[in-house]
């Protein structure tokens, strides 16, 4: 198999294999109407993820793959929140004074049409 040979060679310790099966698929993918579906639960170093990665997509055997790290995991599902920063952790750029409240907006405006 492909994949375990990729893992062995890289060095990652397999916790689990899921059982590999045969199944249709939705729409073909090179060419191809049918492929084996399975899955591996490995350990291995991060920089070692690459060289898995370029392994599998040069090898003529595999049609698709997916790795998911633990970082991916962690996040799925969860919203990412964005939040405005304070107008006292905003500092303005060079040459840039910093946003006026409505009261200061307005003389400005009358200082300048007059």
């Amino acid at each position: 198999m492909a994949v375990k040979s990729a893992l062995e060679k890289a060095g990652a310790r397999i916790n689990f294999e899921g059982q590999a099966s045969r199944i249709t698929l939705s729409y073909p993918i090179k060419k191809e109407r049918e492929a084996h579906f399975g899955y591996f639960q490995f350990e291995v170093t991060p920089d070692k993820i690459k060289e898995i990665d370029e392994e599998l997509k040069n090898s003529q055997e595999i049609i698709r793959f997916l790795t998911i790290t633990p970082g991916y995991l962690k996040n799925r599902g969860k919203p990412q929140i964005f939040s405005r920063p304070r107008p006292s952790a905003v500092k303005p750029a060079e040459g840039k004074s910093l946003p006026l409240s409505n009261e200061a907006l307005e003389k400005k405006i009358e200082e300048i049409l007059k």
